[in-house]
């Protein structure tokens, strides 16, 4: 009886969506907080987009955590914070060994905008693009960036202050400033 309540919760744990295979993945708290998450996954690097919630493995030596402490508001400058979390994805993703988890509280605005930031950089492609392809991407691609983002996590919905924040981004050519 213990061994089938063991497999069904373990056929229960929820993971958080794999951007980039294997190594980027996209989701909420409850990926962040999950022991069984972070150890089946591997993760080595956690990036926590919020105000309101703890690094839950703080003290383990093994995870390397950066927070950025924002609000999921249209006026919140998102942007300032680019270069800070492009630095640390691409310093954990530096080495093939290390996975990295990107999580907000539900999983849909903040590090949605950050996923897609990263994506825009790294492979020079625009919003449209790597927004659609997130959110189509088990859809058949219909569109191009948030599209690759949400398509990977379709509650992927950075709020308008987000979406117009990372529009500048690419008319600057990815640049930070």
């Amino acid at each position: 009886m213990k061994k089938c309540f063991q497999q069904f919760n373990n056929s229960q744990i929820v993971y958080p969506n794999d951007i980039l295979n294997g190594k980027l993945y996209y989701g909420n708290w409850k990926h962040a907080a999950s022991q069984e998450v972070i150890d089946n996954i591997g993760l080595t690097h956690i990036l926590n987009m919020t105000s309101e919630v703890e690094n839950f493995f703080q003290l383990n030596p093994q995870i390397s955590y950066l927070k950025i402490s924002i609000d999921d508001e249209d006026f919140t400058n998102i942007s300032q914070h680019f270069k800070e979390s492009w630095e640390f994805i691409s310093n954990a993703l530096q080495d093939n060994k290390n996975k990295i988890l990107i999580h907000c509280a539900q999983g849909k605005s903040r590090s949605a905008t950050i996923v897609c930031m990263y994506l825009m950089k790294k492979f020079k492609l625009g919003f449209e693009y790597v927004f659609l392809y997130i959110y189509y991407f088990l859809f058949q691609q219909l569109y191009q960036i948030l599209s690759y983002v949400q398509s990977r996590r379709d509650v992927a919905c950075p709020n308008y202050g987000f979406i117009e924040q990372l529009k500048q981004f690419e008319k600057n050519n990815f640049e930070f400033f």
